[in-house]
């Protein structure tokens, strides 16, 4: 025996005990016809057809229509912020490499003259040290 006949007979015998007539079984036949409808439909096929997957195609299409109406505005947004998000921190780091580049040139520029400036420092010391040697023989 068919489950679903099975549950249309205990459904059926549980209305009359509920209200004494068949008040409830009008509608428990229809739910278990239509629940035995999509067993027997495919119980003779290997494969599910094109009308077995009718339902699902379009209960799926109207998701994405309503998706996409109800999310079309606060995507669009998201996308646009994301967008001015980028493109500030893209300026940003555009700056800052600038920045870092023109620190490096005067870096380069400043080793290219250290050799000299030592140079200097180093006859600069030399000066102050004959200077104070000279101090201190005519302290003597």
């Amino acid at each position: 025996m068919n489950a679903t006949v099975i549950l249309f007979k205990s459904l059926a015998s549980r209305s009359k005990h509920l209200c004494g007539s068949m008040c409830f079984s009008v509608p428990f036949l229809a739910l278990a016809i239509f629940s035995a409808l999509p067993a027997h439909a495919s119980v003779g096929h290997g494969e599910p057809s094109i009308g077995d997957l009718t339902f699902y195609w379009i209960n799926f299409v109207l998701y994405v229509v309503i998706m996409t109406f109800i999310l079309r505005k606060p995507l669009a947004k998201a996308w646009s912020d994301r967008r001015a998000r980028i493109k500030q921190s893209v300026a940003r780091s555009t700056d800052e490499v600038d920045a870092a580049e023109r620190e490096l040139n005067a870096i380069e520029a400043l080793t290219k003259t250290l050799p000299q400036e030592q140079e200097k420092i180093r006859q600069q010391i030399v000066e102050q040290a004959n200077a104070e040697a000279a101090d201190i023989i005519r302290q003597a």
